[in-house]
């Protein structure tokens, strides 16, 4: 899927580390919640489809994901869940 004004992806690495891009994500969630809306999948890196075959994505990500999010934005409402892709990798959608 080609990124677009609806669909964006992520390097899970921009939510996990020592240097994270919170505030990266933050904005692009809110540039989509001024427009149409929109999904991002944070896991595929980039020129990539699908995630690392072996990539896990754990409960307490997607809880940190859904925490922070509305923490650094003002009435941006959004959801996060795990979803395993074809190749057997998760991503956060």
């Amino acid at each position: 899927m080609t990124e677009n004004s609806e669909y964006d992806q992520k390097s899970l690495r921009l939510i996990q580390g020592s240097s994270t891009g919170w505030d990266e994500l933050s904005k692009d969630c809110v540039a989509f919640a001024n427009g149409k809306g929109g999904c991002i999948y944070i896991g595929i890196e980039d020129g990539e489809s699908e995630p690392p075959f072996d990539q896990k994505i754990s409960d307490d990500l997607i809880e940190k994901v859904i925490k922070t999010i509305p923490q650094r934005t003002l009435s941006v409402a959004i959801t996060a869940n795990k979803v395993t892709r074809s190749n057997g990798g998760e991503i956060i959608k």
